[in-house]
């Protein structure tokens, strides 16, 4: 009796094992198709050598992000197709890939091959490079206050050739002044006026603290505008309603909406009436990150550090 029991448990470690393996590669196969649009062409041998990477993920201990990443990456730039793009973290920059290239948060169709866009927390560029690759002549207004980042968004539009790329080194808020930025050391996405990184980041040395110029976003706004990204940690309401009265120029808005303990004056209650009294349309859904963190007991998270998306459409812009 002893001896089957044991056997049932190794045979169910074993099949424990087997399912782990196969979602994995079942993991991999689907990044990696996803992600096949947007790899370099010079990646084609790489691409070749799936079997390989499979391999690593049957023997190895790579999560299958890691894996993609070494396919497209060489210390710290990323091979994309008709790109190069250098980037601070990979931890940041699968980030963005799985927002902006693969779930494709900011896709729009638009009625002009010239669409006007507001990139508002653009860091490194990867949205600049997602709107040009699907509308090479847009007009793309780009706002990075983080020194490291926005030098280096500099250096990946000039690199890369685009054109008609306008870089602001401001934060974005209600007034025009000066205030301090929180960079988390392991999250550098996740700089802010607010001090939210608090919450999740214990130890202060770990917290860059820069001191940046703060613009209001009416001051840069002389036009319509097709696309309005808004990714500002924190600063989301104060933003839009200080440009309330120009949302009608504004023909979609994708705002990722930031919650927590010491993130103060940002409601979404008060987001979502203001976009409703200025006639947009919206969903709201989870940041793929926050996704992720909240997929399995989601009640054990409310009232703690968040992140939701809120998709606009200006039903009256004409």
């Amino acid at each position: 009796m002893e001896d089957k029991r044991d056997n049932f448990i190794e045979s169910q470690e074993i099949f424990d094992r087997l399912r782990k393996i196969i979602l994995k590669l079942h993991s991999f196969d689907q990044l990696l198709k996803k992600m096949i649009p947007w790899i370099s062409q010079e990646n084609e041998i790489l691409l070749q050598n799936v079997k390989t990477y499979r391999e690593e993920i049957l023997y190895g201990e790579k999560k299958a992000e890691d894996i993609l990443i070494d396919i497209i990456c060489k210390d710290n730039i990323c091979y994309l197709n008709n790109a190069k793009m250098e980037f601070i973290d990979r931890k940041s920059l699968w980030q963005m890939i799985n927002e902006i290239l693969l779930n494709e948060d900011y896709y729009v169709e638009y009625d002009t091959d010239q669409p006007t866009i507001f990139d508002c927390g653009a860091n490194i560029g990867l949205a600049v490079y997602y709107f040009k690759t699907l509308y090479p002549k847009a007009k793309i207004i780009c706002f990075e206050p983080w020194d490291k980042a926005y030098a280096i968004l500099i250096k990946n539009i000039k690199d890369n050739g685009w054109t008609d790329v306008t870089v602001y080194p401001y934060a974005l808020s209600n007034i025009n002044c000066h205030e301090r930025l929180f960079i988390p050391e392991e999250n550098s996405l996740g700089a802010s006026l607010t001090e939210r990184c608090y919450e999740y980041v214990k130890d202060d040395s770990k917290i860059e603290k820069k001191i940046v110029e703060i613009r209001r976003l009416s001051e840069f706004i002389h036009e319509s505008i097709d696309f309005l990204k808004l990714d500002i940690e924190g600063a989301e309401k104060k933003v839009l309603y200080e440009i309330e009265s120009m949302l009608p120029k504004v023909r979609f808005i994708f705002c990722e909406y930031h919650y927590g303990n010491l993130v103060k004056d940002n409601s979404l209650a008060d987001i979502v009436s203001l976009l409703e009294k200025n006639n947009f349309i919206y969903e709201i859904g989870k940041s793929h990150t926050y996704q992720k963190r909240t997929k399995k007991r989601p009640m054990l998270n409310v009232g703690k550090v968040a992140s939701m998306v809120i998709w606009a459409q200006n039903s009256n812009y004409k």
